[in-house]
């Protein structure tokens, strides 16, 4: 059953390899920014926050390349 699984899983063909970015309004993208500034330096939840941004960037540069 597990083959069969994974035969299947790989039988389909990917048209574009990056994922999706789900798009944010300017308004919460502010909203977030404001908070953001707000967070205590250093702080642990900022990291992640700048991480998901380059993990972002990153995806706009790969969607670029596919088309």
């Amino acid at each position: 059953m597990i083959a069969i699984n994974l035969l299947a899983a790989c039988s389909g063909t990917i048209s574009n390899p990056c994922p999706e970015l789900i798009p944010y309004d300017p308004p919460i993208e502010d909203d977030a920014a404001r908070e953001l500034a707000l967070l205590p330096n250093p702080s642990v939840i900022a990291q992640m926050i700048i991480d998901y941004q380059q993990l972002r960037d990153e995806v706009r540069a790969c969607r670029g390349r596919e088309g």
